[in-house]
Order: C-alpha cells, then structure tokens, then sequence
C-alpha cells in the first residue's frame, strides 16, 4: 500500500510570530541553544483562545517533534519552570495508577510572546493574517547565524522592492529596515518590532534612524534587545526625524526653485488679471507696475500661477 504523504501542519499567524521572535526575546536571551527546537514545540502547542491552558504534550511527543533526546526535552522544561515561563502541576489520573504533570504557560511567557497584555487578556489576533507552514518555525523565520537571516535561496532571489516597501519571501518591510536582516534578525522578528513600535506609538524606522550609529555593531539578539529597550524608554524618537526630514525637504525645495529659475532666466511674464509683468533675473523675479519695480525671491507661487495660465509671457 502506498503511504500517505504527511499533512501539512499550518500555525496561526501569532504563533509563527512568537516562534520567530523569540530567540531575540530578552528572556530566552541566556537559554541554551539545545533547547530551542523543544521551546518552539511548546510555543506551538499554546490554545490562543485560551493561553494560560495546559498543554497535553507527553516528553515523547515533544521529542519526537523536536528531534531531540527525553532528557534534553526534561532540562528544557527544567530550565522554563526556573525562569518562570511555564508551571507544572502534577495530577492524578482519575482510575488509574501514575499521574500527569501537564505544561501551563506563564503570563510571562505569554507577554513576553506578545500573546497576552499586561492585563493577561489574550490579543486578538488579526483577521487578514495567514496561517504559516510548520517547518517555518525551525528555519526560514528564524536565525542562530551571526552572518544573517537563514533565508531560503527563493526569498533571496526573490526580493523586489514595491515602492517604499522590499519583499523578502512572503515578507514585506519598509526599504529602509531591510538592513536589520543583514544583522540576523529575521522578517517577522522585524515585524515583531514593527508592531512593539506601534503599541508605543512610535515608528521603528524613527528609532532605527535615530540610533543606527549605535545599532551598527550589534548582532542579532542585542540588535533585537537593544531595540526593544528604546521602545519602551518612552522616549519620542519622531521629532529629530521630522526636523531632519524638514531640513532634507527645504534643500529639496531651493534645488528645485534653483534649477527653475535658471530655466526662466531673463524671461519677462504679463499677468492676466492685473497686467503686472515680471522678469526673472539672477534668480530673483523682478515686478513692474506703474513705472515702479520691486524684487522677490523666485517661488513656487510664480511657478505655480505660470502653470495655471494665470501669467503668459510678455512680448
């Protein structure tokens, strides 16, 4: 008989999230490498209506899942009681000899994954959001290089930027955060900050402009780490941006009238409402009225009434 191919297990959205931030979480900063796969296991079987339920996972299964050895599973788990991330409760099986001791998520873990808020109410997650394959959790989403995002060579190639947005796989972020990738934090950890940004009412390409000569040596989880401390230091990281940004848009701006004015140079306007003529001369725009003349910069209203047909050109 021919076998079955095995079914594709596809994650919420919220979960495939967490699994990929959180190797750059500061709470899973000092756990060890061994236990990762094993911790994502656990991640994925968290109910996202009902986070703080138990989690009927037997040490077998999570073994098998995670390819990982019985003991390594049991100092996972170990390591989670002791840092607070999950509680065990060992119970009675009713009728039967033994007992069970089933895996309960913290409100630590469950905040730090951004599935509960602070309240311990579970977030909504979006409707619009797609479910991901399983086998991104382990891979694709995440990175344990320092050299950059394990990208598969189809996201890599694939990369195109769309306006002021470039696609990684099935990623999109904003051209100007892209570099973060280089540094080893995955599309969706990027996400991740993306949204913590937002809950602070803050932009991260703000934040990530503003500290950038300070983000330069850092690697995946303090890049990761880092980021996450300035979006919580309350700290308005808008206002230098939007005065840089100011600034960029008025040089823009004489540039442009600049160039304009020497395009006009030496040409004289008639306006058609009030018969005034002006002459632009030395990037200036010189008015005559009555035998009478005074000077103002060249500007875009005069381009703009040029445009209009509100001034025509005087022979």
């Amino acid at each position: 008989m021919d076998k079955l191919a095995p079914t594709e297990i596809r994650y919420p959205y919220a979960i495939v999230r967490a699994c990929s931030e959180l190797p750059y979480l500061s709470p899973f900063v000092a756990m060890p490498d061994g236990f990762l796969r094993v911790v994502l296991k656990i991640v994925q079987k968290i109910n996202l209506r009902n986070p703080f339920s138990e989690i009927f996972a037997s040490r077998k299964t999570l073994a098998d899942e995670a390819g990982k050895s019985l003991d390594t599973v049991h100092r996972s788990i170990q390591w989670l009681e002791q840092n607070n991330l999950i509680e065990r409760e060992r119970k009675a099986r009713a009728g039967l000899r033994g007992s069970r001791s089933p895996l309960v998520p913290t409100k630590s873990l469950l905040l730090a994954l951004g599935l509960v808020d602070e309240r311990g109410v579970p977030v909504e997650p979006k409707k619009a959001a797609k479910a991901a394959p399983a086998g991104m959790d382990d891979g694709q989403l995440t990175t344990s290089s320092s050299n950059g995002p394990e990208l598969t060579p189809s996201s890599t190639t694939s990369a195109k930027e769309e306006g002021g947005y470039t696609r990684i796989g099935a990623v999109c972020l904003p051209t100007d955060l892209i570099w973060l990738c280089s540094k080893g934090l995955s599309p969706f950890a990027v996400l991740g900050l993306m949204k913590r940004a937002r809950t602070a009412s803050q932009r991260l390409s703000d934040v990530v402009h503003a500290a950038k000569k300070y983000l330069e040596n850092l690697k995946a989880n303090q890049l990761y780490a880092y980021l996450q401390t300035l979006l919580t230091s309350g700290r308005d990281f808008s206002a230098p941006y939007r005065e840089e940004a100011k600034k960029d848009e008025e040089k823009r701006e004489k540039s442009y009238l600049l160039e304009k004015a020497e395009i006009y140079e030496g040409r004289r306007f008639t306006s058609r409402k009030t018969g005034k003529v002006y002459q632009v001369e030395s990037g200036v725009i010189r008015e005559t009225v009555n035998g009478q003349s005074r000077v103002t910069p060249f500007n875009r209203a005069f381009l703009e009434a040029l445009e209009a047909g509100k001034l025509v050109q005087h022979n």
